[in-house]
């Protein structure tokens, strides 16, 4: 399944994270997730790397949403 920006959106609200961490625990540059975020690029690595280090932190996208598991192990 491919993630949308708004999906990374919610996802990083809900889980609180700032965008720097989100590009720490993913191994991305914080621009990356900023230009994904507002739609204006997507490269599918970047994309793949967001959405394992977003579901590592609990998060699991279903169809255009996402949920928030409190215990992801």
């Amino acid at each position: 399944m491919i993630i949308t920006g708004a999906q990374i959106r919610m996802a990083r609200a809900a889980l609180r994270l700032q965008v720097s961490e989100l590009a720490r625990r993913a191994g991305v540059r914080p621009n990356d997730i900023t230009e994904i975020e507002a739609d204006l690029v997507a490269d599918h690595d970047v994309l793949a790397a967001i959405q394992q280090a977003l579901e590592a932190a609990g998060a699991r996208f279903t169809g255009i949403g996402v949920e928030i598991i409190q215990d992801p192990t």
